[in-house]
Formats: C-alpha cells, structure tokens, sequence
C-alpha cells in the first residue's frame, strides 16, 4: 500500500524534485527508492564585451547577455563610471536575454578610456556586476 505524504507549507522557488518510484512489480515487496530534493537558487548572471569604443559626437551599440538559472523575472541594468558627456539608459529585461544598449557620447565628452560598470539587479536573486573599458575617440 502507497501513502502521498504532505506538507502544510511550501517553499518559494523552482526547485529540482526526486522521483519516487515503487517497485510494485519485482521482489521487493513493494519498496520505495527515493532520491534526495535539491532546492535551485534563482539567479542570473551577465556577460558584456571586455571593451567597447565611440567617437564624440556618436553613439555605438552595448551588447549585454543575461544568462538565468531558474530565474524568470526582470533584470534591471544601469550603468555607473561613464565619462563625463558620455550617456546610456538604464533598461528593464522581462522578455529577452539579449540586449543592445546604445551608448551615447555628445560632441565634448572627455576622451580617453575609462572603466565603466555595469549594474544588474533582479527582485529575487543577487545582484551582479560586469566591467568593460570604453574609450571616447576624439572627433
């Protein structure tokens, strides 16, 4: 005879169950094998180019990957270290992993490389941080 057990409380999360199988068919006598629950903590990661280049005046295009592991809400990236006159948004993923961030230098922004951070955070899992050099070109 197979009893369902219960729990009166639960765990928020995805999560990576163990199958119990019964071996009503063998000689066993009808012994259960269980294996053991390892829970999956939410998180993400993220990936840009080690370095990236615009021109006063211009704009140029930020790859960024954001890589999940049982992690389905929004990421919100922001930039921090940008060189003075130089501009990028701060965006919201919820629907793509792949994002294209213009990057904006206007027409005196200070030339020179300069280590920019990028930021991402997520309601429920760590945040991260990702670091490229970009260098402003003189016009």
């Amino acid at each position: 005879m197979h009893r369902a057990v219960t729990r009166p409380w639960a765990i928020r999360g995805l999560f990576a169950m163990a199958v119990v199988v019964a071996a009503c068919n063998s000689d066993s006598g009808g012994q259960a094998s269980t294996g053991p629950i390892f829970p999956v903590t939410p998180k993400f990661e993220i990936g840009v180019p080690t370095a990236a280049s615009v021109i006063q005046g211009a704009t140029t295009t930020l790859p960024i990957t954001i890589i999940r592991t049982a992690y389905p809400g929004p990421v919100f990236v922001t930039f921090s270290g940008l060189p003075a006159g130089v501009t990028a948004p701060g965006v919201s993923s919820t629907s793509t992993d792949q994002l294209s961030i213009t990057i904006t230098a206007g027409a005196s922004a200070t030339t020179g490389v300069k280590e920019v951070t990028v930021n991402a955070t997520g309601s429920d899992a760590p945040s991260r941080t990702a670091t490229f050099n970009l260098t402003v070109v003189a016009k």
